[in-house]
């Protein structure tokens, strides 16, 4: 792998990064905004991480499927 394939990976990782947190401070802002029972508490974020918690759970079910 050459130095620009680098750069371009490391610039990619950063961008995702970036956007990642700043929906997480988004949901967590308008879930205050919306649902101002929270008094001051942010929303609960982990729902926007279980898809990346469970990811592989589809290659198991085919494995145990399939074989």
């Amino acid at each position: 792998m050459n130095r620009l394939d680098r750069r371009i990976i490391a610039v990619t990782l950063v961008i995702k990064v970036v956007l990642l947190t700043f929906g997480v401070i988004v949901v967590a802002q308008l879930g205050n905004a919306i649902r101002p029972e929270l008094d001051g508490v942010a929303a609960d974020t982990r729902p926007l991480f279980e898809p990346w918690a469970r990811w592989h759970e589809a290659n198991y079910l085919d494995l145990a499927a399939f074989g």
